[in-house]
């Protein structure tokens, strides 16, 4: 199985890779993509599978974790390592992670156009995905909620 089967494929386009192949970044290039910079046409796909993937929630968290820890360890330098320094780099780290995965969605969306994909993308290849693995989810919803919603109305007499 190759690592783009079961993934939706959207067309490359603005020099992006035809082939179905995605490389990873370097260590440094990866660095740089977690703090917010663009990776450039080479890793487009990369980007695509990174930030679409399964395990795209972990994948956050490590970027915020990441992009916590120099100021985690600035402050632990100069504050010193008493029990305060680190509540105050627990409770950092904490709000830092509730802010990151509050705003995934549309720092998503920020970087998929920040590499060349249309606004949405993110939400159609997760919907198309959800709508595959889960294909009677939406006819089983009409059928228990909103055909009782239409039967409540015509029973109800007009005022």
């Amino acid at each position: 199985m190759t690592p783009l089967e079961g993934q939706p494929q959207v067309a490359a386009e603005n020099g992006g890779t035809d082939d179905g192949q995605r490389g990873r970044p370097d260590p440094l290039r990866w660095i740089w993509y977690a703090f917010g910079g663009a990776l450039g046409p080479r890793y487009r796909q990369w980007v695509l599978h990174d930030l679409t993937c399964r395990t795209r929630w972990e994948r956050q968290i490590a970027r915020a974790v990441l992009q916590v820890a120099p100021l985690a360890a600035v402050l632990l330098l100069t504050l010193g390592f008493g029990w305060i320094a680190w509540v105050g780099v627990g409770c950092g780290l904490v709000l830092a992670l509730i802010y990151s995965t509050a705003y995934f969605d549309p720092s998503v969306e920020h970087r998929l156009a920040k590499h060349g994909y249309a606004p949405g993308t993110a939400q159609r290849i997760l919907s198309e995905r959800d709508n595959a693995k889960h294909p009677d989810r939406m006819r089983h919803y009409m059928e228990n909620y909103r055909a009782n919603t239409l039967d409540s109305d015509s029973a109800r007499p007009d005022a």
